[in-house]
């Protein structure tokens, strides 16, 4: 409740749950009837300004209390108290701190017993000293908070660093300092951050979006020395070991973009330690040896010695360079090239290759021995094994009663096509047939194809049935399609379009179409008509064939040189035949049917 009264304010307490804070009021009600305080006092004056609300008439009269005594708690307390009023023009809660912090170091400890009743009729004590320094307090912490800024907070925490909500001040002010790196959200905003606030529960995060930033800002032109360059600077970035391999990425790109062998080599020579030398490295190897020739191998280990494929380069033209196995070869080879770093290996080879190696048994297990010397020179290790052709021998390696998988050996006894197939034959002009599958009676899953001495796969393992190469060309089969030929690289050169065929022999080969056979070239042109009944292969100029039941021999024009007189007919080989051909019994009075060698003349000869 307030009254006017001669133009003062007067306040009557009726709250006693206020009585803290009115104290000051209390106690001039007091001195209206305590003899102490009816003598003028400037304290009490000063008091009674403040509470009236004349705060100029209140700081003019303290302002010559601390100017005769600079310490006196008592008017510092008054003055702090004066700073705390908001409707004060000059309310200023860091002139309160001021004041109300030298009130608490001033308080005398050697008061007289007057003196004391006289600060206490104020309502000057320790007591209230010490509240009105924790109202202060509050009050800045609400100002702070009001207000909600870094510079806010950090006035605070200067001004307050006993303060009971410190630590909650400290956490304010750094969301507030970590949310206003992010709205900037650069490396340097994150990075003042961290170093301006160490301690605080958002560095961690921070530390990541600094260093993401960073990342991306020194990398942002995407070029390979940027990469190489933040990768060196910045070691302990988690971005680093990617920032390497970016860079060491783009840096080979950039170098070999041009896709020739100059640039790989440079680049390999030039970055040894990058992450693509290796590879590097590689394309020269593929791109020097793209033929695959003796050659280009041999230029290869001339251009490129330092090359990791070096060793690989020299296997392989050895191995193309002596395909045959044979004594020639190898004497040859040891000629052309001197600096073959395995020349004992070479010695050895060409002591094998004159050798003529027969499979033998032993325990159950094959290997290989010189047929005049019977040295043994492939151990018998084999569970399955065939003769060396071409310098190479199919055998299956692990126990396999009904289903042997096979590879091929060298003569070294060394497994140079690994054992992948179910059947492998012969080597022949550098192919061999392979099968993988099962061609038993109940099953037709087997497919065949050809594979050349690296066993790389150069007929498809497509094909129902396949058949030696001769002149070129390979007879296949499918199922649904009938009997075609492909060449060497594994291309249909004349379609698969016939019942039944035969390899070719001297440029033609025989073919039936429905009931009837004739005789194609290797380009797939009809030479001799669909004639007859039955054909076989050609061999010195000619071919046996039967227009009705019975055999005889034809020329390359399809003219029939040899009568139709035999049950069966050869082809001819080293100028002889074998046929059958039927004659009575005369003892018996029976015909029988007996082989007979015959001449290209058709004249029955003795062997």
């Amino acid at each position: 409740m307030q009254k006017r009264r001669n133009g003062k304010r007067w306040i009557l307490i009726t709250d006693l749950s206020k009585v803290r804070y009115a104290l000051p009021f209390a106690i001039i009600l007091m001195g209206l009837f305590n003899p102490v305080l009816l003598k003028a006092d400037p304290l009490s004056d000063a008091l009674k300004e403040i509470n009236a609300g004349n705060y100029i008439e209140a700081s003019a009269i303290l302002g010559k209390v601390l100017k005769k005594d600079s310490i006196d708690h008592g008017g510092l307390y008054l003055n702090a108290l004066l700073f705390t009023k908001r409707d004060n023009p000059q309310y200023n809660l860091d002139s309160a701190r001021f004041f109300i912090d030298r009130a608490q170091k001033n308080i005398p400890t050697d008061l007289s017993e007057k003196q004391m009743k006289r600060y206490a009729y104020l309502g000057i004590r320790e007591f209230t000293i010490s509240e009105l320094a924790s109202k202060i307090e509050q009050d800045s912490y609400n100002l702070a908070d009001s207000l909600n800024t870094v510079a806010a907070w950090e006035h605070f925490l200067q001004a307050y660093p006993k303060a009971a909500k410190f630590s909650l001040a400290i956490e304010r002010r750094n969301q507030l300092a970590y949310e206003a790196a992010q709205n900037t959200a650069t490396y340097e905003s994150f990075k003042q951050f961290m170093e301006k606030y160490p301690n605080a529960a958002q560095v961690p995060e921070a530390e990541k979006l600094y260093e993401s930033l960073l990342y991306k800002q020194l990398t942002a032109d995407g070029r390979w020395q940027s990469y190489s360059a933040f990768a060196e600077k910045h070691p302990e970035s988690p971005y680093a070991e990617e920032a390497k391999i970016k860079a060491d990425k783009l840096q080979y790109e950039e170098v070999t973009k041009d896709g020739r062998i100059e640039s790989y080599a440079r680049f390999a020579n030039t970055y040894p330690f990058s992450d693509y030398a290796d590879e590097a490295q590689d394309k020269v190897f593929e791109l020097a040896t793209i033929n695959k020739e003796v050659d280009s191998y041999a230029s290869f280990i001339k251009q490129y010695p330092t090359n990791k494929h070096i060793d690989k380069a020299w296997e392989l033209l050895y191995q193309l360079a002596t395909i045959k196995q044979d004594s020639a070869a190898y004497i040859a080879f040891s000629e052309a090239y001197p600096s073959f770093p395995l020349r004992q290996m070479l010695k050895e080879d060409l002591r094998r290759a004159g050798m003529l190696l027969m499979v033998f048994e032993e325990n159950g297990l094959y290997g290989y021995k010189d047929s005049l010397t019977d040295e043994i020179v492939i151990p018998a290790t084999f569970s399955d094994a065939f003769p060396f052709s071409e310098g190479y021998a199919a055998v299956s390696i692990n126990p396999c009663e009904d289903d042997c998988k096979y590879g091929y050996i060298n003569r070294r006894g060394k497994l140079v096509i690994d054992t992948l197939y179910d059947e492998a034959d012969l080597f022949h002009n550098g192919l061999a047939i392979v099968m993988k599958g099962n061609c038993g009676e109940t099953s037709t899953t087997c497919k065949w194809g050809f594979i050349n001495v690296h066993g790389e796969i150069v007929v498809p393992m497509e094909y129902d049935d396949a058949f030696i190469f001769s002149n070129g060309l390979a007879m296949v089969r499918k199922h649904d399609e009938g009997y075609g030929y492909v060449n060497s690289t594994g291309k249909v050169v004349i379609p698969l379009q016939f019942n039944d065929a035969t390899s070719f022999s001297e440029g033609l080969a025989a073919v039936k179409q429905d009931s009837l056979w004739g005789f194609i070239d290797t380009l797939g042109n009809m030479v001799i008509p669909f004639t007859f009944k039955k054909a076989g292969p050609f061999g010195q100029g000619l071919a046996p064939v039967a227009t009705k039941n019975l055999w005889g021999y034809i020329d390359i024009t399809g003219k029939i040189v040899l009568p139709e007189k035999h049950e069966f007919a050869n082809p001819f080989k080293n100028g002889i035949a074998k046929v059958l051909v039927k004659e009575k019994d005369k003892k018996k009075k029976t015909f029988v049917t007996l082989e007979k060698t015959i001449d290209l003349t058709g004249k029955v000869v003795n062997y």
